[in-house]
């Protein structure tokens, strides 16, 4: 892992109330991007992070084909914030 992937790990945003469980590098492809689990609210699920300008390109049906050997039965969203991310979330399970 280089350090340039550390420092895009570490600008991904974490909301207060959310509990991340790991976090690790990944590739789809030439693409880098970050595999993390999370807990928020008593739910936990998982997330594939792709930074925007990578996957500019991509709708988000190709983004979910993309990780589909990965979110596999699960029903994914994708969800995109202000600060450069595009999260494609998963396997959702009720914690409480």
């Amino acid at each position: 892992m280089t350090k340039q992937k550390l420092k895009t790990e570490s600008k991904i945003p974490v909301d207060n109330s959310t509990t991340v469980l790991f976090r690790e590098t990944i590739k789809f492809g030439s693409l880098d991007a970050t595999w993390e689990s999370w807990i928020w609210e008593g739910v936990q699920a998982f997330s594939v992070i792709f930074k925007v300008d990578d996957i500019n390109k991509y709708s988000d049906k190709k983004l979910l084909e993309m990780t589909k050997h990965i979110v596999k039965d699960s029903k994914p969203n994708i969800s995109r914030n202000g600060q450069g991310f595009v999260f494609v979330n998963y396997g959702f399970s009720i914690t409480k």
